[in-house]
């Protein structure tokens, strides 16, 4: 058993002791207790106490830096491992280095958490450098960022190089969109699924068994689009469909679909229409013809995996040859911007099951590939059904040299293919402590999810499980954003609307 003891005067930065050391101690049960005089743990125990002695100072930020330093080097030497990020932690990382460059290039955002930790950190490692003269392109600038990003969290050479590229490239695609922090994009969720799959978590319910709430749910997605004013008062840069699989409808309810979003958003206006076709079973030519006709510019088809004995054992009903025969059916039919999303680290699967994975997705030629470290979400079977999959979830996900090899492995292999990182993002109980990562070839990045994980402009959702941001700017520049969280129940969902 593991104990993580959080004395008074840390209570504040609870939330960031327990995320470092869910890095450290992955898919294991932590103990953490508050009581400062009276521990008792038996000899087999591991007791984590007296990481942090430092000093307290007034800037929040720098006290959880200073601690979270000390936790690391603390389980870094009780472990006898490092993590690539150090003590990096959070979903947004990209973030950090995005405002730090606009700050050093365009002297924006001068106002946030992130940019005064910065500028003190300057004073105390003084450069001989005019930063008011740094350009987006300049050598230097990455020398400072891979400095500051070591010094302040620890992060490896390697994944703050992944970083800055991210950061530097997202800059470039934001600034091709006049005026995109004051408007908006929509998200709009289909919470059904023909299955749910082994290690997901978000809001699903089988059409199979939930299907007479389809004519319902969208009677109320209609009504909740009409009664928006948002949508009304701001331009929609993008509009991205996910779920849930949204082509889990069928051909008429799909139709239904696109017509009521039709009738609220003017759809030949939106820069970006996005459509997750996740899963190749239910895609077929009458939707996909739908989709060109609506303007949708751009398609999900998920594979996830290339081995039939992994879409077998994690609950995807469909087959490998349905991948491929769907792929093609979306490109013979003018689809010019397909994304694929793969997950390294599913049960059973080794290095070279991955690679199997990579050279199909590579051979069929998306525009963008998406490449997601099998995470350990708490509403997954696989988390609630833990003792069941043991043999293979340990096999594979609990193995950081193994899910290293693969994610290095898949990164090479898929820039060697003209493809560039885009975005990124990471998540807790993820494997290896890593990330996930969108891969596109050049213009074919997708605008929502820079925008969505940027958080620099705000995202409405509608439907059941959606969560919408909304970002607002101050005078001087200063960023607020509100989370406001739907509802989770299809029947909650569809009672609240209509009354």
């Amino acid at each position: 058993m593991i104990y993580i003891n959080i004395k008074k005067e840390l209570r504040d930065f609870e939330t960031d002791i327990r995320d470092l050391c869910m890095a450290f101690f992955p898919y294991k049960k932590l103990n953490f207790i508050y009581d400062d005089n009276n521990i008792n743990i038996n000899k087999d125990d591991i007791l984590i106490d007296n990481y942090y002695s430092g000093k307290f100072y007034n800037e929040r930020i720098e006290n959880k830096n200073n601690i979270k330093r000390s936790l690391y080097n603390h389980l870094s030497k009780l472990t006898n491992k490092t993590l690539p990020y150090g003590a990096l932690t959070g979903i947004r990382p990209v973030n950090i280095l995005t405002q730090i460059i606009e700050y050093l290039c365009f002297s924006e955002n001068t106002h946030s958490e992130t940019i005064n930790n910065f500028i003190k950190y300057l004073k105390e490692n003084p450069i001989n450098l005019d930063f008011n003269n740094q350009t987006i392109d300049n050598k230097n600038l990455y020398e400072i960022i891979e400095k500051f990003l070591k010094t302040e969290y620890l992060v490896s050479n390697e994944k703050s190089k992944l970083l800055y590229d991210i950061a530097i490239r997202e800059i470039n695609i934001l600034k091709t969109i006049p005026n995109f922090k004051n408007n908006c994009s929509i998200y709009i969720s289909v919470p059904f699924c023909v299955s749910t799959c082994l290690y997901c978590s978000f809001t699903s319910f089988n059409i199979n068994k939930w299907g007479n709430f389809v004519d319902k749910y969208l009677e109320t997605l209609d009504s909740e689009l009409k009664n928006n004013i948002e949508i009304k008062n701001k331009k929609i840069i993008s509009l991205y469909i996910g779920g849930g699989t949204p082509t889990s409808f069928d051909n008429l309810q799909f139709k239904k679909f696109l017509e009521i979003i039709k009738k609220h958003i003017d759809l030949d206006k939106i820069k970006e229409f996005t459509i997750e076709a996740g899963r190749p079973d239910t895609i077929n030519s009458y939707k996909l013809k739908l989709m060109k006709d609506f303007n949708v510019h751009r398609i999900s088809i998920n594979p996830q995996t290339f081995n039939q004995k992994t879409l077998d054992l994690i609950g995807r009903k469909h087959t490998v040859k349905q991948i491929i025969d769907s792929f093609n059916l979306a490109r013979n039919l003018g689809f010019n911007n397909i994304n694929m999303d793969l997950i390294l680290g599913l049960p059973n699967e080794k290095l070279v099951d991955v690679i199997n994975s990579l050279k199909q997705v590579i051979n069929l030629n998306p525009e963008s590939i998406t490449t997601h470290m099998l995470s350990l979400k708490r509403a997954s079977r696989l988390n609630y059904e833990k003792e069941i999959w043991e043999n293979e979830y340990l096999a594979g996900i609990n193995d950081d040299y193994e899910i290293e090899k693969m994610s290095n492995e898949s990164f090479n292999m898929i820039t060697n293919s003209n493809f560039l990182p885009y975005y990124l993002y990471r998540q807790k109980n993820i494997s290896g402590n890593l990330e996930n990562i969108g891969f596109s070839k050049i213009t074919k990045e997708c605008l929502y999810n820079i925008l969505m994980m940027s958080e620099r402009h705000t995202v409405i959702g509608f439907g059941c499980g959606a969560t919408s941001k909304i970002v607002n700017y101050g005078k001087n520049g200063e960023k607020t954003v509100k989370r406001i969280d739907g509802f989770k129940s299809i029947v909650d969902y569809t009672k609240k609307h209509i009354e």
